[in-house]
């Protein structure tokens, strides 16, 4: 129909009417200001809540033990004699400010603090894969933290999860803008605070980039053995907290371990499933160099080295899963492991609060569901990173043979002529050499 004709149909409306607007497409400025419209007041309500729920919490049971740890610091006593502490000393020097003010008003001061870092964190992320915090992505991110087990629990219960998040995320954005002074800061510092993160050092070794590697290390160690020498009783440390944190623990652990453990399967299953997460996630530090969107390589070798770090070690806990929020975000990018439904449906497993209990049901089935969900999470993250990183090492592979074919054919030498027939490539001599 000509281009006059339908602008003549639209003019023409019923008697009464205003001829309709054209609708705005979906990815249109217009659109995005419309879901930012929608999107920013639900999720900032939604937020706001989350952390007006942990404020109250006085006496949530990890802000006590590190308020405590702090105090006894502070004024020269025992630390390490309460088996409940787990803190290595860097983390007991960063944390002790926290003691000089009362508890009450510590903790509104510390919940305040980990609730800004979340977002923070996220907002971080979204510009090291290419978006702004400021559009409906930044909205739906931070609903989605709202509601998340992460973050709710580890404001309600008084954790530092977020903070470390905030110093992982900035690590690696630093990172991706070559300041590797400032990132081996960050990463430092967030290793100190939690050596959960340890890992992470990896993730520059596999960049070359050495300096950061040595900024992170110098301020870990530093940190550590000045916090060490302070600490009363330390000799504690190694003959309490130490074996604490290499057994077992029962309750809130989601590690392989704990999860066989649940099980009753025997102690040969859980070492052979954790070599085996520790063989997969060295598969996907290797096939991940093939990754050529850097923000997504870095996002991928981080996660995969936190979902092999929350599987194979001995202590695991939910709320650390907000420790995979680089790699949820490349999800914006045009290329990423998130693309697909497993991914997610691993999401909800380690992010929901939903416990799927109903009274008409077993009690051993929420009992299950809620101790084995978040291992099963990980583990199918792992499993997709594992499956997608080896795609884009293949297809980097091909691609180098069909740059490197047309100088191959050129080639006059036996191994060439192998070569040729099995790659099918066209040779100057034809059959090659006989």
């Amino acid at each position: 129909m000509p281009a006059a004709s339908r602008t003549a149909e639209v003019a023409v409306a019923a008697p009464g009417e205003a001829a309709a607007a054209p609708a705005a497409a979906v990815g249109t400025p217009a659109a995005w200001r419309v879901l930012s419209a929608v999107l920013w007041p639900v999720a900032i309500a939604t937020y706001l809540h989350t952390v007006s729920v942990a404020l109250p919490v006085v006496d949530g049971v990890d802000f006590q033990i590190i308020y405590g740890g702090a105090s006894d610091f502070l004024q020269g006593r025992p630390v390490y004699d309460d088996v409940a502490y787990l803190f290595f000393p860097g983390g007991l020097l960063l944390s002790s400010p926290m003691a000089v003010i009362d508890p009450e008003s510590s903790h509104t001061v510390y919940v305040l603090l980990g609730a800004l870092c979340a977002p923070v964190a996220a907002a971080v992320a979204l510009r090291m894969m290419g978006r702004s915090w400021r559009s409906p992505l930044g909205a739906g991110v931070l609903f989605g933290l709202a509601i998340s087990e992460s973050v709710t629990v580890t404001l309600v219960l008084g954790n530092v999860n977020t903070w470390l998040a905030a110093l992982q995320v900035s690590a690696l954005f630093l990172l991706m803008r070559r300041r590797d002074t400032a990132a081996g800061l960050m990463l430092g510092l967030a290793i100190t605070l939690k050596p959960v993160v340890a890992p992470l050092l990896l993730v520059p070794l596999l960049a070359r980039r050495w300096g950061m590697a040595a900024v992170t290390a110098a301020v870990t160690a530093a940190v550590t053995a000045v916090s060490f020498l302070l600490v009363a009783e330390r000799d504690q440390f190694l003959s309490i907290t130490m074996p604490t944190l290499t057994s077992t623990r029962d309750g809130a652990n989601s590690s392989l371990t704990a999860a066989a453990t649940f099980l009753e399967a025997p102690s040969g299953v859980a070492l052979l499933t954790r070599a085996v997460v520790v063989m997969l996630v060295v598969l996907v530090l290797v096939w991940s160099r093939a990754i050529p969107d850097e923000p997504v390589r870095l996002a991928t070798q981080a996660g995969a080295l936190m979902l092999g770090t929350f599987l194979a070690a001995p202590l695991s806990e939910m709320y650390w899963s907000v420790l995979l929020l680089p790699l949820i975000l490349t999800v914006c990018r045009p290329a990423s492991p998130m693309h697909t439904w497993p991914a997610w449906l691993a999401v909800y497993l380690f992010a929901t609060l939903d416990i799927w209990a109903a009274p008409q049901w077993s009690p051993a089935v929420a009992e299950y569901y809620i101790q084995l969900r978040p291992t099963a999470g990980w583990a199918l993250l792992l499993a997709v990173l594992v499956a997608w990183t080896w795609r884009q090492h293949r297809h980097a592979g091909a691609d180098r043979y069909q740059a490197a074919a047309p100088a191959l054919g050129a080639v006059n030498h036996p191994t060439a002529a192998w070569l040729r027939r099995q790659l099918r490539i066209p040779g100057a001599l034809g059959r090659g050499h006989r």
